[in-house]
């Protein structure tokens, strides 16, 4: 794989798991011996179709992370969906779910 695709990759991994400013991001180690202008371009070209903000704060599309990032080991499940998944048969039976 080439070094800008896992690359593009790996900051969309990284806003994925924890959303952060375009500053914040800047900070984060695997990213410092990176020039400031290649991780904007390659923010600019998540932005068309991978990220989107909610203020400053930079969040990636959980159906585009389900689609484009299956190499990596990636929860995609709720807190509801965990709460479900914890729930022991009976107690399934007694909440109708």
């Amino acid at each position: 794989m080439n070094q800008i695709k896992e690359l593009t990759e790996l900051i969309a991994v990284s806003i994925f798991l924890c959303p952060c400013s375009e500053i914040e991001l800047m900070k984060r180690d695997f990213l410092k011996r990176y020039y400031i202008g290649e991780i904007q371009r390659l923010i600019m070209k998540l932005e068309k179709d991978a990220i989107y903000y909610k203020g400053e704060t930079m969040f990636i599309y959980k159906n585009w992370a389900k689609k484009n990032l299956t190499r990596y080991d990636l929860d995609f499940d709720t807190k509801k969906d965990k709460y479900l998944l914890g729930l022991t048969e009976f107690a399934k039976q007694v909440n109708d779910i």
